[in-house]
């Protein structure tokens, strides 16, 4: 597989979010989608301290307990905590117990809190590098205006910079290409994308104007919707459209407007093409230059292995410039 840098870190452009094991799958099920990730040669595995309060973290770090040497694992702290020194370095040796290691690759601080000085919050992932515990820090949830600050705090504390950003990014929601990426890459920073398949919509399962099936992750998010709301299931699944609008609204991160012109454009593209949605959304993504690795998640081998395949699927110039016409906003 195609290796690429987190700073200092070699990752394969295939790397498994892993947000699903210990809350949508078992630990069972979590083994056989870790040892399928291995077997197809990836080496890069996302988790972190809040997935499955914790469960996530402890499950990798079973799957990988033999395997440490030869995997990279990027954890996150701070997502409800506030990121003060203390409760860094708690957070942190919490993930280490889980994980069943002595360090980990790649440390995020998960979004931004208010109430603590950037400055401490820098010193205290700064001091995990120094002691060997972290390789490199990144930042996650960010706006662009968080980069140059966490940049300028950076450099002001002595402390190495972030290697990387971690956010929202895939074929339907591309406004980080605004301002986000090019405050990363001007500060010399990866740009490692969340939510590539947008919570599911780019696999190619779902159509226009059909209610997602309740056994799919976006089923499973309508469920929660529905219950945000105060309503049934079935009222919102009435219209199709709208209920695959309403199932991307479950989770805490940036809302977009969903354009199902766009999907089924998408998809009519995959059909002409030859290609399908899982190489048009993966594929795309490893090819932009700002992205090391595509963190794609699974809740089985097959598709792991089918994310793999995509992802290194080699899109032409052509292909790519076609998915651009389609996408841009």
């Amino acid at each position: 597989m195609e290796t690429r840098g987190i700073g200092s870190v070699e990752v394969g452009v295939a790397g498994l979010g892993t947000n699903n094991f210990g809350m949508r799958i078992g630990r069972d099920d979590s083994l056989e989608v870790i040892a399928a990730a291995l077997d197809a040669g990836i080496t890069l595995f996302d988790t972190a301290d809040v997935y499955a309060g914790g469960r996530c973290e402890e499950i990798l770090g079973e799957a990988l307990e033999g395997v440490r040497d030869q995997v990279v694992i990027a954890t996150k702290f701070g997502w409800t905590a506030a990121p003060d020194r203390a409760s860094v370095a708690a957070a942190v040796e919490g993930s280490l117990r889980r994980l069943r290691t002595d360090h980990v690759d790649v440390l995020y601080c998960h979004r931004p809190q208010e109430g603590v000085p950037l400055a401490e919050t820098l010193g205290a992932m700064g001091e995990l590098v120094t002691t060997g515990k972290v390789r490199e820090i990144g930042c996650s949830n960010v706006t662009a205006a968080d980069v140059v600050e966490w940049v300028a705090a950076a450099d002001a504390a002595g402390v190495g910079r972030p290697a990387c950003v971690e956010d929202q990014y895939n074929l339907l929601f591309r406004s980080p290409e605004a301002t986000l990426v090019p405050a990363a890459v001007g500060a010399g920073m990866a740009f490692v994308p969340f939510f590539p398949l947008a919570n599911g919509l780019l696999t190619g399962k779902y159509q226009v104007g059909a209610a997602p099936d309740p056994e799919s992750r976006l089923g499973w998010a309508l469920e929660r919707v529905a219950a945000q709301r105060g309503v049934s299931v079935d009222e919102l699944a009435a219209d199709g459209d709208e209920a695959l609008k309403a199932s991307m609204e479950w989770h805490p991160h940036e809302q977009f407007d969903l354009d199902l012109d766009v999907v089924a454009a998408l998809h009519a593209f995959a059909a002409e093409s030859g290609r399908t949605m899982l190489e048009l959304a993966l594929g795309w993504l490893a090819a932009q230059p700002s992205v090391p690795t595509v963190i794609a998640g699974a809740r089985t081998a097959e598709q792991v292995r089918a994310n793999v395949a995509a992802t290194g699927c080699g899109l032409t110039p052509d292909e790519l410039a076609e998915l651009d016409r389609i996408t841009a906003a």
